[in-house]
């Protein structure tokens, strides 16, 4: 089992917070100033849903809403599904597959720690391979056949 926490110390990077109770376009700056596509709304450190790309565009644009009137308590996804860091990775991947959920915050005591993508799931699941692929080969050549010192060649015959 594949514990969050393996997939967070490769992902560590300072969570976006959004009061619920402020406006769309602050945070919609927010996200522009810091190139990500999510945002955790929360009061108090403690998550009450999120706010993405695809909230503003299907309930601010296409509405004809304007998104400096607008609250983000208005158009956030709510609730929030949550995991803590000690979760099982594959599980949480299944869960936010099956409720098309691209983003899930990880909560530790109570607090958001950390904000992880279906894309972080992915990162990690590659990095991951390439290890193991990169501690069974040398180049293109498996270990096996490697050149040793009964075998300078490696396995390799010519002529």
């Amino acid at each position: 089992m594949i514990s969050l926490i393996e997939i967070l110390d490769a992902n560590r990077q300072p969570v976006q917070l959004v009061d619920p109770n402020g406006v769309v376009l602050e945070a919609i700056a927010v996200m522009a100033r810091f190139q990500i596509g999510c945002l955790v709304v929360a009061e108090d450190e403690h998550v009450v849903g999120l706010l993405t790309e695809r909230d503003y565009l299907q309930k601010v644009v296409l509405r004809g809403r304007t998104s400096r009137t607008t609250l983000v308590r208005e158009i956030m996804s709510a609730p929030a599904m949550v995991a803590g860091p000690q979760d099982d990775a594959e599980a949480c991947l299944r869960r936010m597959l099956a409720y098309r959920v691209k983003y899930l915050p990880i909560v530790d005591r109570d607090r958001v720690i950390a904000l992880l993508s279906r894309g972080d799931f992915l990162r990690h699941r590659l990095l991951t391979e390439q290890r193991a692929h990169d501690r069974n080969t040398t180049g293109r050549y498996p270990i096996a056949d490697a050149a040793t010192p009964d075998d300078p060649a490696g396995g390799l015959r010519t002529g």
